[in-house]
């Protein structure tokens, strides 16, 4: 299937990106400060029988074949991929980065913000910020909050922004208790602005809704 030609076609190119990356299983753990990165391991599965059992598995399901767009974001993947192999460069890794996120990938977008890490080049909020608002858009929320709070591990600082993203993902996603967790934080952060007023709005609503009136009164003194 198109589906299976994709991997297939992602684990070649993705070949020599990967001899310069870590080799070290990534951490997938759900506490703070450890935001998750796939393992090597996990893209070298592709050149064994387990992708054609996924591509057989995709056919019997009778699982939409990609449409024009997503093949032509694999693609670019794949490119970005390649460029950064022949010349590992923290721009080039932030391409990769960039067309795994257009590429609904996010695993390839935090291998590349490993990889601009472990080479000792200089992360940015921007850049970071970035992959934060594709995870909360993707819905993986949760794993949005780890990479923000790993920021000080990346050399940077989160802002409003990051929490602003993270407070109306956890909203968007039915868990107003970690938003508020989050909006908590907010004065603590670095350069803290004044909150979005639609947002507080959003959360105290959200919080009203859930039955927590403690908390959606503190937020209300922002409004």
């Amino acid at each position: 299937t198109n589906t299976h030609t994709q991997e297939v076609m992602l684990a070649h190119a993705s070949r020599s990106f990967l001899r310069q990356v870590t080799h070290t299983p990534a951490l997938r753990v759900q506490t703070p400060a450890a935001a998750r990165f796939i393992s090597s391991e996990a893209f070298h599965s592709v050149y064994t029988g387990e992708a054609k059992v996924h591509g057989d598995a995709v056919a019997a399901a009778n699982v939409a074949e990609p449409s024009t767009a997503q093949i032509e974001a694999a693609e670019k993947l794949v490119e970005a991929m390649k460029t950064a192999a022949e010349r590992p460069a923290k721009t080039r890794m932030v391409a990769v980065m960039d067309a795994a996120i257009a590429a609904e990938n996010l695993d390839y977008a935090f291998l590349a913000i490993q990889e601009i890490n472990k080479r000792g080049f200089q992360q940015d909020p921007i850049t970071l910020k970035r992959l934060v608002g594709a995870c909360v858009a993707a819905g993986e929320v949760d794993r949005g909050f780890q990479l923000v709070d790993s920021f000080t591990n990346f050399g940077c600082l989160a802002d409003s922004e990051a929490l602003g993203m993270l407070v109306d993902g956890y909203v968007k996603t039915n868990q107003p208790l970690r938003a508020y967790e989050v909006f908590s934080s907010w004065d603590n952060v670095e350069d803290s602005t004044t909150p979005n007023p639609t947002l507080v709005k959003s959360l105290h609503d959200s919080l009203t809704a859930a039955g927590f009136s403690k908390e959606a009164q503190i937020v209300s003194a922002r409004l």
